[in-house]
């Protein structure tokens, strides 16, 4: 019997030791910090977007698309979520795990005295037998 992986998607999160309510005091900073990081992974303009949802403070975010929309990474307030799908074979893995290390290092670049607190990682594969 052979095991066929149709998809496989990948949830990671690093959360704060308290929420930054000042990390959006400078969007420009901020996007001048990551800009560099991730342009090599593909990034441009057309997929960063400024969220400021309802108003609320927990719904404020910085949105990125990588890699054509496979990964979706979001800085909020208290946290980075970071959203990949589609996941086939261990190249993107690497390429994926670069990403976020970027990500993680960049914001760190921004404010020096970020703590992470915790990070997880989810993943989820689809598959059958043949």
């Amino acid at each position: 019997m052979k095991i066929i992986t149709e998809r496989s998607d990948l949830a990671f999160e690093a959360g704060f030791s308290q929420p930054e309510f000042g990390l959006f005091r400078d969007v420009p900073g901020l996007l001048h910090s990551l800009h560099p990081r991730l342009q090599p992974h593909g990034l441009k303009l057309s997929d960063v977007r400024v969220e400021r949802g309802s108003g609320n403070v927990a719904d404020h975010h910085l949105l990125f698309y990588l890699f054509d929309y496979a990964m979706t990474i979001r800085i909020r307030t208290e946290r980075i979520e970071v959203a990949c799908s589609s996941l086939p074979n261990p190249e993107t893995l690497e390429r994926y795990k670069a990403a976020i290390v970027d990500v993680i290092r960049g914001v760190k670049d921004f404010n020096h005295d970020l703590v992470i607190r915790a990070q997880s990682a989810f993943g989820s594969l689809e598959s059958w037998s043949a």
